[in-house]
């Protein structure tokens, strides 16, 4: 793999609409099919879509962390296209393999300034139509131990570019600013012996479960929510976090997975997916670089009520129900704390899983609950002491729980 610096400037991979398809960069050219139309995507980190989403941060050409993939997807979307999941109008999967690399895609060019060519190199090619209009492309870099392209599979660097009218003789370079989730630097396959705690009892529930499932939950919605503009996202996201597998094998008496941590303030969490009886649990992994990383999960008995729950009786969740647990040191759970979300304040429980309106002060095993949970920074504070943990994460699917422990001392 292409060990990429901060020496790197930019990425620039050029595309020709209307050629035949190439299966692998190495495979060395392109078949001509009529009508072409040939640009430039240039892609280049954005520091304020990175690390710790400020002005100053990583600079435009550092690819640290990310010189680990495995794939790069290229998309072109309709210019109403919705943030995730929505389908593409053509798209070309490249895979590094043996002889091959990120440098084998993009040019990685030094001092690049203003215009790029679109007629040196060979171009990636696109079958179909030579024109599109007006679209918006779209690259991703995959993270190693996901699944194949075109998946959404766990992404190492996510980015889009405004919209652009393809149709226009002027048009020959597409600037793409990439949003990171670097985490090659801990990529590695791992062997677990995981442990799903209950939030009540604190006993082991992995066994309680019918699938089991080793993956991430990050905010990718907040890399292209920026309309291609190289700039902090948004405070407040709309779109739910999305839970991007891992490919996960039994390992008696464990499992087998292959990922890595993405360190920053804003890497979201290795989680498990667990699912039984029609609802999703995801739990955020603490100590997930360890061959024995736990979680937490509501108990079966109140899974349904708990995904049920709503902020407005008369308003139906659009993302799941985000569970935030205080715990001390020792991974005791700490009640009095204060745990606050980006938005509405929490539900508060009660022994017995008595649920109050209202929050924010935690009264029952550490335990506060936002329904239809927006992504965002949600923090938690030991009140009269100032200690304060928090993490970037919000609910995922309607109808899903998500739970994630914040240590305050």
């Amino acid at each position: 793999m292409l060990p990429l610096s901060a020496r790197t400037v930019a990425l620039v991979a050029l595309v020709c609409l209307g050629c035949g398809d190439a299966t692998e960069v190495s495979d060395g050219g392109v078949t001509d099919s009529g009508a072409q139309h040939r640009f430039a995507i240039h892609a280049e980190i954005c520091g304020e879509m990175c690390d710790t989403r400020a002005s100053g941060g990583r600079a435009p050409g550092d690819f640290t962390g990310l010189g680990c993939a495995t794939d790069a997807r290229i998309r072109l979307y309709a210019p109403g296209a919705g943030l995730v999941g929505a389908p593409p109008l053509v798209e070309r999967c490249i895979h590094f393999g043996t002889g091959s690399s990120l440098a084998d895609l993009f040019m990685v060019s030094a001092g690049l300034q203003g215009g790029i060519s679109a007629t040196q190199g060979t171009p990636i090619g696109f079958p179909g139509p030579a024109t599109l209009g007006r679209v918006i492309a779209e690259v991703a870099l995959y993270a190693p131990g996901g699944e194949a392209c075109p998946a959404d599979a766990p992404f190492l660097a996510l980015g889009r570019s405004s919209v652009v009218d393809l149709a226009a003789a002027s048009t020959t370079t597409l600037a793409v600013p990439l949003g990171c989730h670097a985490s090659c630097a801990t990529s590695q396959d791992r062997s677990l012996a995981l442990r799903l705690e209950s939030l009540d009892t604190g006993v082991d529930q992995l066994g309680a479960f019918d699938e089991i499932t080793v993956g991430e939950l990050f905010s990718y919605g907040s890399l292209i929510e920026t309309a291609g503009v190289c700039m902090k996202p948004p405070e407040l996201e709309t779109t739910p976090v999305s839970f991007r597998p891992y490919v996960t094998t039994r390992n008696q008496p464990g499992y087998k997975a292959r990922y890595g941590v993405d360190p920053s303030d804003f890497g979201g969490c290795i989680a498990v997916a667990a699912r039984r009886g029609g609802v999703s649990s995801y739990a955020c992994l603490e100590d997930a670089t360890n061959a024995s990383p736990r979680g937490v999960v509501v108990p079966e008995s109140q899974r349904a009520a708990v995904a049920a729950l709503r902020v407005t009786a008369d308003t139906p969740p659009t993302r799941g129900t985000l569970i935030i647990q205080t715990v001390d040191g020792a991974g005791d759970p700490v009640d009095g704390t204060g745990v606050y979300g980006p938005d509405a304040a929490p539900i508060m429980v009660g022994p017995g899983w008595n649920f109050t309106m209202g929050g924010p002060f935690t009264q029952f095993r550490g335990m506060a609950i936002f329904p239809d949970a927006l992504p965002g920074q949600y923090s938690a504070r030991v009140i009269g002491v100032g200690t304060e943990a928090y993490t970037f994460l919000g609910g995922a699917e309607a109808g899903s729980i998500t739970t994630v422990r914040l240590r305050v001392q």
